[in-house]
Parts: structure tokens; sequence; C-alpha cells
């Protein structure tokens, strides 16, 4: 804008704004101020635009896009939101304007609109002309823009700048609401493909060291095998002995196992040692295979986010498209410790905000279904095979499709089912479920019960782990 449209916009808004009350005012994602004013009983928008290649003053009819908050925007709205446009001021032949504000028993503070040059600005100053907060800050050189320094008014040009014919606030809206939305379009792609290529790298650097984690863990079943060979020949175990070649009877060629063993502890102590680290593996390896899963749908949901956005020519969907990101974003700590529930019991939410508990050991289940759950709850247990209780906490509600397989899945998962790609698990309400007399705890009898028969879906259960939504379906009750 020359100086000659500046003043001709400067008139404009000095006559129908001058008197009008603050109610907003906001940044957009291309750089620019948006002052919501409240003038006889109308409301109007006052847009002052930094960006470098768009810089201009006018009002607008239609409403902002992108609107966003910043410091900036932030410290303006604490000073100026409430008060009255007093004035509006140009210095003669300069592209720069200053909108004054106060009334309403508030300080006066003047906002500097410098629309010029590569960096165009807008800086907050107080009554005494001491600058308060600038869009863009310069703390060095002959003119420092920051906080707490005085402002220095622009030098006269050398030059007179060459003149355009003035323009109205409704010709200047028209012609930049093109540009203003492609530039809006350009920053969303730029800062959404940031933002999801920077979690792509952190999800595959998390992936590498889960499956790492997971290799390692893979040698439970070494110290399973290892642990039932040991006690099958407990008396041959001398006392002392830091290793023993043991008959393996699951070699098929008939051959000797070795296994390392604490010279401190005798046989049996050495067995107890064995299987405490076999089940510590093994539930290691069950976390980090469920982990696993939930961050490889996440790093699918991201690359299909991606192609969305790479595609899309429509600013409103690249918002939507980061909005649903960062709903799916990682989980706080704080968020993951409320999770953990009850010590003994693994807590899953679904999708229909249930919580699923999953018992993880016989003492456990037996407190999980006999202590912690409620009558109404819903109880799940892989048919006719050892494995986890799993409680739905519905309460007197009927469970809709979603939980019901939800929970099954988790029921086929933690039992010895897993992995046949498909089970029956019998479910019913809490109160029809009773201890089986003289059996070890977790051992049941169950009253009014139902059976479900599951077909697995992995993504099913990768999604439980991860909480975000996945589809599913396939599954038939008898």
């Amino acid at each position: 804008m020359t100086p000659s449209q500046i003043a001709a916009i400067a008139a404009e808004v000095r006559e129908a704004l001058v008197g009008a009350r603050v109610d907003e005012v906001v940044a957009t994602e291309t750089e620019s101020l948006v002052i919501g004013l409240r003038a006889e009983g109308r409301d109007r928008r006052l847009l002052i635009s930094c960006h470098p290649a768009l810089s201009r003053v006018h009002l607008l009819a239609a409403e902002a896009e992108g609107g966003r908050k910043t410091p900036f925007s932030e410290l303006c709205a604490s000073r100026i939101e409430g008060t009255r446009l007093a004035a509006i001021e140009q210095p003669a032949s300069e592209r720069v304007l200053t909108l004054w504000f106060g009334g309403e028993g508030r300080e006066g503070v003047a906002l500097v609109a410098e629309l010029f040059g590569r960096r165009p600005n807008l800086v907050l100053l107080d009554a005494g002309g001491v600058i308060l907060g600038a869009w863009r800050t310069f703390p060095r050189g002959d003119r420092p823009i920051a906080q707490g320094v005085r402002y220095a008014p622009l030098p006269p040009p050398a030059t007179t700048a060459e003149e355009g014919p003035p323009r109205t606030s409704d010709e200047w809206e028209a012609e930049f609401a093109p540009r203003e939305r492609e530039e809006w379009l350009a920053v969303l792609r730029r800062r959404l493909g940031a933002a999801l290529e920077k979690e792509r790298y952190r999800l595959d650097g998390v992936l590498r060291g889960l499956e790492a984690g997971l290799a390692a863990s893979a040698r439970c079943e070494e110290l399973r095998k290892a642990g039932e060979v040991l006690k099958a020949h407990l008396d041959r175990v001398p006392r002392g002995a830091e290793r023993v070649e043991l008959p393996d009877f699951w070699s098929t060629d008939g051959g000797t196992m070795t296994i390392e063993l604490d010279a401190r502890m005798d046989a049996r102590a050495n067995l107890e040692r064995i299987f405490r680290k076999y089940r510590r593996l093994r539930e290691a390896k069950e976390r980090l295979e469920i982990r696993i899963a939930a961050f490889r749908l996440r790093r699918d949901s991201l690359s299909k986010a991606l192609e969305r956005a790479a595609g899309s020519a429509d600013p409103e969907e690249l918002v939507r498209i980061e909005s649903e990101w960062r709903k799916e974003g990682p989980r706080r700590t704080e968020a993951r410790k409320k999770e953990r529930g009850p010590v003994g019991v693994r807590v899953f939410t679904n999708r229909d905000g249930i919580e699923i508990w999953v018992g993880k050991g016989d003492a456990e289940n037996d407190h999980l279904t006999f202590r912690l759950a409620r009558g109404n709850d819903l109880w799940l247990h892989a048919k006719d095979v050892a494995g986890s209780h799993v409680v739905a906490r519905i309460g007197k509600r009927e469970p809709t499709e979603e939980t019901l397989l939800d929970a099954a899945h988790l029921a086929v998962y933690y039992s010895k089912a897993r992995g046949r790609g498909g089970a029956e698990v019998v479910y019913t309400r809490v109160k029809f479920v009773r201890r089986s007399r003289g059996a070890r705890p977790g051992q049941v009898s169950l009253g009014d019960s139902r059976t479900l028969s599951v077909r697995w879906e992995e993504a099913r259960m990768a999604r439980l782990a991860a909480g975000g939504p996945e589809s599913g379906g396939g599954n038939d009750e008898g």
C-alpha cells in the first residue's frame, strides 16, 4: 500500500470506527492482527497485516480465516479489549498508521502499524511511548524494537513513494482474500507436514527400541524349557554347581542341555529362580507385543494423515487433520498414571469409554472378580483354557457390541488360546460367578452364562493398546 492508499483507508476507518468499543483481538496464521469492534450496534473487523508479501490495513466484511492466539495478540487483547478506538494518525507521506485506544477508565495505548519493507511490523506502546511488545522484535541496531525501549519514530523517507489510486476496504479485501487463503494453506501444510514427519521419526525410533526389547525377551521360552528339564532332574544336580548338563527331552536327537546355575543356591532354589525370570520375561514380551502393535497402528495412521495433507487444497481440511492428529497424540505421563488402575490389574479403555480390567495372575484374578468388580459388571474368560479374568466395568448397562468384542479379545489375548486365530469366550455378569469349592484362587464356576465365538482381529487389539478408534466385526455369538 502506498501512503495515499493508507490515508484513504485511515479516513474510511476514522469515519466508521472512531469511538467504537474493542471486543476482541486475534491473530491469524498469515501474520495479521484482526481487531473486532462494536460500532452503532454493528460488529466490525479491522485487519492489519504485517506479512512481508501481504502487508496492508483495511476493514473486513468476512470472518478472518485461521484465527489463533499468539503472545503479541494476547498482549494486545489484555491492553485494548474493553477500550475504545480514540484516534487514527498517519505521519505525512509515510506508510505508518497509529491507532490510539483508551477510555473506560483504562490507560491509553497506541498500536503502530509499519506497513513497508521486507519486515512490516506492529508495535504496541504505552501512553509515554515505551514499547510494551511487538510482532517482530529487533533488540539491536540503530532503532531497537524491544519491550521497555522508548519507541523511535521512523525518519522521514528520503524519496517520495510511488502513489497508487485510492481504494476502498472492499476492494482490498476482494484482491487479497484469494492470496490470504493460498498463504494460509501453505502455512498449514508446512506446519502439519513438519509435525507429522517429526512424529514419524519419533515413532520409528520407539519401534526400533521395542523390537530390540522383544528380541531379547524372546529368550523366555528357552528359560521355560530349561526350567522343565531341571525340574525333571533335580536329584541329579550337585550342590554348589555353576552349571549342569542334563538330558534334553525337548531335543529331537536325544541331546543334552547345559543349564547355568547360581552356585550359592540348591537345585530347587535355582529352579525357582529360572521360572521367576521366565515369568518376568514372558510378561515383558506380552507388554512389548501389544505396544508394538499399537505403535505400528499409530504409524500407519500417521502415514495416511501425511498423504491426506499432501493432497489437500482445502485449509479447513488441513485444520481438521491437525486437530484429529493432536487428539490421537502421545498420552501424557500423568494420564498414563491415572490409567494404571489397581495393583495386579491391566487397565484398558475402549472407544465406548468403558474401562476393561484384566487380571495378571491367579491371586489377582480372584481379587479382581470378588473384590474389585461390581455385581452387574461384565465378566469374561477364554473357554476351557487357562487365562486371565476380564471385567468390563459397565454397571447396569447392556454391553455394546464393541465393548463385548473388545473385552473378548482381551480374554483371548491373555490366555492359552492366544495365537490360535480364534477361540470361544464365556461371559456373564459378575454376580453369577462363584468360587469353586476347595479350588485354588482364580478357579470359578458360572451360573447364567453365554458363549461368544471370536475371530481374531489384530487391529482391534492394537487399537485397544493405542486408545484410538478402529472398526471391527466378524464375530458370531452362540
